[in-house]
């Protein structure tokens, strides 16, 4: 067969290497381009380590966005079908956090250590069924819907869906709710200010450190004595005898979006 000519060949090199220098240009403007996006619609403040009780998740700018429209119910005022539910797969934080949508996917993301799993549950009998996924997550070696299947299904009223992880370093969970179904369960708003509103923000969506940070950055977003008394008096936030702070779930429910 008649070889290719060595110009061609050197032409076909030299316009590879212009198609992948140009490909590689155009993805370093778009994620600056991405990144001027975020930076400009979420505050730096926001990708901050998130407190959850004892364990400690870092936030991507999205998911800060998503985790700020979350609602937390404290789990003993949930009907019996929703705590028998979180029991049987060994939830035991004080509160939960509550979705409320149309829809569901049989997706629960999980990591090294972690299982996760998806559990459809009837509210008016307790019934339930529950789908596990595998160890660390998603792998090549497994077809598991819970791992892999993000296809959006509708959320019918009367049910709930529960998801989330077991493993390292303990369960967690959410819980989908129907409208229809969330009304009695949402808590109303207390008539808080903005000013408060944005101390929630600082105990509810920054680390000690990440407050520490803000704070001798902007000095006037350091809340007084008086004005955590005041949050402490509304049940807002609480105090342990260390005089540690942390965010109750009514201050959780109450926290503004979007600024400290």
């Amino acid at each position: 067969m008649p070889s290719v000519p060595n110009d061609f060949r050197l032409t076909l090199s030299e316009s590879g290497i212009r198609l992948l220098l140009m490909s590689i240009i155009a993805l370093f403007i778009l994620a600056a381009l991405v990144t001027l996006l975020l930076e400009t619609v979420l505050p730096r403040e926001y990708r901050e380590t998130f407190d959850h009780d004892d364990f400690r998740l870092t936030l991507s700018p999205v998911a800060s966005i998503i985790l700020a429209m979350t609602i937390h119910i404290q789990t003993k005022t949930l009907p019996d079908s929703l705590k028998s539910a979180l029991s049987a797969v060994g939830y035991g934080a004080a509160d939960v956090a509550i979705e409320v949508t149309e829809t569901y996917s049989a997706q629960a993301f999980a990591n090294d250590g972690q299982r996760g799993f998806t559990m459809a549950v009837n509210l008016a009998t307790g019934e339930r069924h529950e789908r596990q996924g595998s160890w660390g997550g998603a792998n090549p070696f497994s077809a598991n819907a819970v791992d892999s299947d993000g296809a959006e299904r509708p959320l019918a009223p009367g049910f709930a869906v529960v998801q989330g992880t077991t493993g390292y370093p303990r369960t967690f969970a959410t819980i989908l709710l129907h409208p229809s179904n969330a009304a009695p369960l949402l808590p109303a708003k207390a008539g808080l200010t903005d000013r408060q509103r944005r101390i929630l923000t600082q105990f509810g969506g920054l680390t000690s450190a990440g407050r520490k940070d803000e704070w001798e950055r902007n000095h006037e977003s350091r809340p007084t004595a008086d004005e955590i008394a005041k949050l402490v008096a509304a049940g807002m936030l609480k105090q342990n005898k260390a005089g540690a702070l942390s965010i109750t779930t009514e201050g959780k429910n109450n926290r503004a979006r979007g600024v400290l």
